[in-house]
């Protein structure tokens, strides 16, 4: 199960790179076309919003695939690196949104999108990995 365990996460970070810069991209596109992103407020614009989630999204891949490399030698380790990409991910997408709420709900709707599947593959990754047994050296 570990292998599984790496494969799939290795998989999920790919594609956690690739939808984090594609999520940010659109998030940054769709923020600069819109009226709402040049508000006078003191918060940051949706053009930092989209920015920021695709960065952190990209953050989190690259630590679960970090993950997902560790977990045939250190499975808790491993599989607790793996579990940060759905848990702070959701929450740093919920909390980017929140604070960015008037001008780029595109920007935390495609990040929302763009997180689910490899968020799920990360989370099946974990599960396996912290159920998975560290396999014999067969000789």
């Amino acid at each position: 199960m570990l292998k599984a365990s790496f494969v799939i996460g290795l998989i999920g970070g790919i594609l956690g790179i690739i939808t984090g810069f594609l999520g940010g991209c659109a998030g940054i596109c769709v923020s600069t076309l819109s009226l709402f992103s040049y508000s006078s407020n003191k918060h940051s614009s949706g053009i930092d919003a989209g920015l920021d989630i695709g960065t952190g999204l990209i953050f989190l891949s690259i630590l679960g695939i970090i993950g997902s490399a560790l977990v045939q030698k250190e499975k808790i380790i491993g599989s607790i690196l793996q579990a940060l990409y759905p848990v702070i991910g959701f929450i740093y997408i919920i909390v980017i949104g929140k604070e960015n709420i008037v001008g780029n709900i595109f920007s935390v709707a495609f990040g929302l999108y763009s997180f689910l599947f490899p968020a799920l593959l990360f989370a099946v990754a974990a599960i396996l990995g912290f159920l998975g047994k560290p396999e014999e050296n067969k000789k």
